[in-house]
């Protein structure tokens, strides 16, 4: 399942917390921790409720069509999942800015330009040859990098709860406060 955090009590309507705590951890170490986390699913939902629980928030269930994480973060930015193919196009347009730094990190040896090309495929519903048949083509899942550039467009900084697992995207980290670019509106 896909989820994305809400506050118990209601939504951010695009305000941003400040977050409680920073911890920085090296990135060998988020893999690991990935990949105990993936073993077993119905573990990792109750882990990651409890946690959830714990820190005032729950989780809000959201379609898993690769859409999910811009439609958590438009639901967190604006208020609204509503926003998420914009914000998709945004966030794509931003790596393409800065290439230089974002293309050392995408996993797939055909390199950004590629990764690109298939972030910009938005995976919409479609209808089928029959009225109530719906045809649901996926479109590619955001990671880590659009997080990470998200977090520099909006100058806001992004945490990640997963089960066992709190970190934070910083939006300046990397050498980029000075950035003068323009996020869109």
């Amino acid at each position: 399942d896909i989820v994305q955090v809400r506050s118990r009590t209601r939504r951010s309507k695009g305000k941003v917390s400040p977050p409680i705590g920073i911890i920085k951890l090296p990135h060998a170490h988020v893999d690991m921790c990935l990949k105990a986390i993936i073993s077993n699913p119905e573990e990792n939902s109750q882990m990651l409720n409890a946690q959830l629980r714990g820190l005032g928030l729950y989780a809000a269930h959201t379609i898993g069509d690769g859409n999910c994480l811009f439609r958590a973060l438009s639901d967190q930015l604006y208020g609204t999942p509503s926003h998420h193919l914009k914000l998709r196009a945004d966030i794509c347009n931003w790596i393409e800015q800065h290439k230089e730094r974002y293309a050392p990190f995408v996993e797939d040896e055909r390199g950004l330009d590629h990764h690109l090309s298939c972030m910009r495929q938005q995976g919409e519903c479609m209808r089928g040859i029959h009225p109530l048949v719906l045809i649901l083509p996926s479109a590619t899942y955001g990671g880590h990098m659009e997080l990470s550039a998200f977090a520099h467009m909006t100058k806001r900084n992004v945490k990640v709860i997963q089960p066992g697992l709190v970190y934070v995207i910083e939006w300046d980290a990397g050498g980029e406060a000075a950035d003068t670019s323009v996020a869109p509106k």
